[in-house]
């Protein structure tokens, strides 16, 4: 089987997508305290991590029809 770079990175954002969604909708008050002076710059949406997810899925899609994709 052949791994390349491209699902390398797609596999790590696929990863920080649904860790993130998971993160903002379950727990939605953690990241200001884990985040500290961070979350005044980059406010927490879940909007914005259900985009992020959908749009990795797209990614990921047009990579699997591609044939980059191993699996």
């Amino acid at each position: 089987m052949v791994f390349n770079i491209e699902a390398l990175i797609f596999y790590g954002l696929l990863l920080d997508s649904f860790i993130a969604n998971v993160f903002f909708w379950f727990a939605p008050g953690q990241y200001k305290k884990i985040a500290g002076k961070f979350h005044r710059h980059f406010p927490e949406s879940k909007g914005w991590c259900a985009m992020y997810f959908v749009l990795v899925l797209w990614v990921g899609f047009g990579l699997y029809r591609l044939g980059v994709l191993p699996w």
